[in-house]
Order: structure tokens, then C-alpha cells, then sequence
């Protein structure tokens, strides 16, 4: 009867495709805007420093060297398996040997600014890198908008599509700075949505494919693991169940079977592991963190070398993110008991437990603020305030990106495989940039905005009634006659 069901239940599926399409129809001139504006920046904009690794992993496939064939590519491997598809494509139509061109002019402002890598990739490979980053946008989007579609209501569904797939900044993530955030962003999200239907097989497939593409989900199996132990217990003082002990097994069961999919990576490299914690072990500081201003004091002495590391975090750091991430675990599954329901408790305990990484990790880039946004999202339907996290975090984002590298060191693509913008003049006003003093200094604009990044991170973590950020929101809104 079982192996019956499974054509009937396959079948009944895929009736309701059309349905399910018909649903985004709502959404489509959103999707043609939000697609264009991705499609047509793409290919002539991208980040020399943070797209060398795909660019030299992406040649290493195609010769047969492996993903970590020469040591470039240092994240778990799954983002390398969506990729290989679509440089393979493009192999058929162009030697891989002109994905990128070496930059004699650039070299000596490379080792300048220790923030480019003279190798500009081709508008081709721009645009086979960032199309599945687009794609995981709009997929991303559209997750969202069903899910909150059948949470709360059309008009909220709308509006959280709206703010994911037209925030600049996470266009600029995908479609400029070609960073692959949003695939564990996208894991993290269905592990809620699946867990949330207690299809707990599913959530810790979807929690150990987000681990493989980078590590910071694995905080996360703290989180799920107490939820699925004590989910429903019934009691004030949570107890272990026959019940809540299955769902766990099931959610273990899932993220083993995850491991399968990057089990031919375990066989045919021993040095994955080498590469990735390897990255994980950089001891550099900053961003949008507390530790934003460590880049502005002197290199030597601040933090001794004697702390060991323990999966690429120093000691001190990763053992405070681990005992705040139990914290969170705890506090989440206490007000269970009656104060809040199950999916609050999901995004609210998932957007403490990735801000607490995000605020204590050694660097906070702009990027890794698209692992908080699902979740930000989700929590805006029940709270105003996380919806103004989401436009401030967004301003700060993108400003630190840009003072970071400076606007011109994105156009490189363009200047070299156009004549739209000469690379002298490029190269000259990058450097101009970065020997710029005074008050509006590259070292000034990037402190600033980084501590301005900090302290919104730091009211992520806090009550309603200590957000000294929304309050100050609030008293401008009313000074300014607007609705807060």
C-alpha cells in the first residue's frame, strides 16, 4: 500500500505545480525588475579579491586539479558543485584560459592595498558565477513569500518578497560582489520552514547542506537539537519525551544524510579539511562586529598569540559564542512553555543564535548580513522594529563595502574589457583613495561605518525595552512628523 501511495503522492505534487506558479503571478513584475537590474550589472562589476577563489577553483575543475586543486577555494565544497555546471557550460564556448587576464598595471597597487588581486575575471565567467546567485536569490524570495503566504497573509507575503529581492544589498552581494552567502542563507531558511512542519528529516538535510557551504549553520544544530528535544514538552521545566528524543534522532538522521552528498570530497581529498579550517584559523579582526576597532590600533601585542584556536576561532571567542548560543537554546525553549509558539520560537531563537555569531566572529563582512535577513524578515511580520534593522543594516552594509575597497575597485571588469573607463584612470583613483588623510579617510569612513554596523548588531541581541537604536528610531520619526 506504501509503495502505492508514493506514484499517487508524487502525482499529486506535480498537480500542483501550476498552482503553485500561479500563486507568484502577483510577484512578477518584481521578479522582471529585480532579474534585470541583477542580469545587467553582473557581468561588468565584481570584486578582484573575493572572486579570485572561484575564478582560479573554476579553471583547477575544468583541468581536472579538483576544487582544491591549488589551495585558492577555502569553504566546504558545495557551493563548487553548484558552480562547476555552469563554468562547464561556458568552457564549451570559451577557453578557460581567458576566464581572467593577468593585469601587469594593477600589481604594484595590489601589493599596495592588499585588497585586489590583479586578475580580472572575464564578463562571461562574471555573469556563469553570479547567475546561480541570482537564481538562490529568487529562490530565496520565493520560499519567503509562500511560506509567510500561508502564515500570515498575501499583503505580508508581498511585502517580504519586496524587501528581500530588491534590497540593494544583498543585489550587491550576488550580482557585484559575487559572494555565495545566500545557499546557506537559503539552508538555514527551509531547516526553519521544514522544521516548522515537523518534516525533521528534511530540516537536518537542509541544516548539513548549509554547513557545507559554510561552517557558521553549525552553531545552529545547538538550537534545533533543544527545540526538537523539548518542542511541546508541556511543562515549564522541559523534560526528555519519547517524543521529543525522535524528532532529534530524525534531525540527526537528516544531516548525516547530508553528508552524503559531499562524501566523493571526503574520498578524493584529505585536504578539505586542511584548506577550510585553515581559513577558518585567520586571525585578522573587524567589521561590523565588536571587534570593529582593532583595524585602526597597532597589529602587535593587541591579542597574544597563546590562545590556541578551536575550529579556526580563538579560544575566547568561540567558547563565549558557544555558551550565548546555549543561552539562546535555553531561553527559547522555556518560553515554550506558553509565552510564545513554535515559529517564533524558530526565528526568533535562529536570528539570535546567527547574530551572536555574526557580532562575536573574528571578521564581520557585509556579506555574511544575508545569513541574519530570512529571519529579520520573518520576525518584521510580528514586530516593526526588525524591519528597521533590516534598512539600517542595509545602508551600513553597503557603505562599508564600498569605503572598504572604494567604488572604483568594482569597475575593473569594465575597464578592462571595454572602453567605457580607461584602467590608468581606474588605477589612479583607487590609489588616490587609499593615500587619501584626514577626515573623510578611507581609515576614518571604514571605522565608522563598521562601529555603526557593531552597535546595530549588538541591539540584534537585545529586549525591546533596551533597543537604544529603535528608540532613537522612534524619537526621530515623531521630531520628523513620520510614522515610526
Amino acid at each position: 500500500m506504501r509503495l502505492r501511495s508514493c506514484p499517487l503522492k508524487a502525482a499529486f505534487v506535480l498537480s500542483e505545480i501550476p498552482a503553485v506558479l500561479r500563486s507568484f503571478r502577483p510577484l512578477l513584475l518584481v521578479i522582471v525588475v529585480g532579474l534585470l537590474v541583477r542580469f545587467l550589472i553582473a557581468p561588468w562589476t565584481s570584486c578582484p579579491y573575493d572572486v579570485y577563489p572561484f575564478y582560479r577553483s573554476s579553471v583547477d575543475m575544468l583541468a581536472g586539479a579538483g576544487v582544491y586543486g591549488h589551495a585558492s577555494f577555502s569553504y566546504p565544497p558545495l557551493f563548487a558543485v553548484v558552480l562547476y555546471p555552469f563554468v562547464l557550460i561556458l568552457s564549451l564556448f570559451m577557453d578557460p584560459a581567458q576566464f581572467g587576464s593577468l593585469q601587469y598595471s594593477m600589481v604594484d597597487l595590489a601589493h599596495m592595498t592588499g585588497m585586489l588581486v590583479p586578475v580580472i575575471t572575464h564578463p562571461a565567467f562574471n555573469l556563469a558565477l553570479k547567475t546561480p546567485l541570482i537564481l538562490a536569490d529568487l529562490v530565496m524570495g520565493l520560499v519567503l513569500y509562500r511560506f509567510v503566504l500561508g502564515v500570515k497573509d498575501e499583503k505580508w507575503a508581498r511585502r517580504i518578497f519586496v524587501l528581500w529581492f530588491l534590497n540593494p544589498l544583498v543585489i550587491w552581494i550576488s550580482s557585484v560582489a559575487g559572494q555565495m552567502d545566500v545557499f546557506p542563507a537559503l539552508m538555514t531558511l527551509i531547516t526553519l520552514i521544514a522544521f516548522y512542519r515537523k518534516h525533521y528529516i528534511v530540516a537536518g538535510m537542509a541544516l548539513g547542506l548549509g554547513v557545507f557551504f559554510k561552517l557558521y549553520p553549525i552553531y545552529l544544530i545547538i538550537l534545533y537539537l533543544a527545540l526538537a528535544l523539548w518542542l511541546e514538552s508541556g511543562s515549564k521545566f522541559p523534560r526528555l519525551t519519547n517524543t521529543g528524543l525522535k524528532r532529534s534522532s530524525l534531525l540527526v538522521l537528516g544531516g548525516l544524510v547530508s553528508v552524503v552528498v559531499v562524501l566523493p570530497f571526503f574520498l578524493s581529498s584529505d585536504l578539505m579539511f586542511d584548506f577550510i579550517f585553515r581559513r577558518a584559523g585567520y586571525t585578522s579582526y573587524g567589521g561590523l562586529n565588536l571587534w570593529f576597532f582593532l583595524p585602526a590600533l597597532p597589529s602587535e601585542g593587541l591579542l597574544p598569540d597563546v590562545f590556541p584556536s578551536i575550529i579556526g576561532f580563538p579560544t575566547f571567542i568561540f567558547l563565549s559564542t558557544l555558551i550565548l548560543v546555549f543561552a539562546v537554546s535555553g531561553i527559547m525553549v522555556r518560553r515554550l512553555s506558553g509565552e510564545i509558539d513554535a515559529l517564533k520560537a524558530l526565528s526568533v531563537g535562529s536570528l539570535l543564535t546567527v547574530s551572536v555569531i555574526i557580532f562575536l566572529q573574528p571578521v564581520t563582512n557585509p556579506q555574511h548580513l544575508i545569513w541574519l535577513l530570512p529571519f529579520l524578515l520573518l520576525c518584521s511580520v510580528e514586530e516593526k522594529r526588525w524591519e528597521r534593522k533590516i534598512y539600517l543594516l542595509t545602508v551600513l552594509g553597503l557603505l562599508y563595502f564600498i569605503w572598504l575597497q572604494s567604488a572604483q575597485a568594482l569597475l575593473y571588469p569594465a575597464a578592462v574589457y571595454t572602453d567605457l573607463i580607461p584602467i590608468a584612470d581606474l588605477n589612479s583613483a583607487v590609489q588616490t583613495y587609499y593615500t587619501s588623510a584626514g577626515l573623510l579617510s578611507r581609515q576614518t569612513l571604514v571605522i565608522v561605518s563598521a562601529m555603526l554596523g557593531g552597535i546595530v548588531g549588538l541591539t540584534l541581541l537585545l529586549p525591546r525595552r533596551l533597543d537604544f537604536v529603535d528608540k532613537l528610531w522612534e524619537r526621530a520619526a515623531r521630531l520628523l512628523g513620520g510614522d515610526a
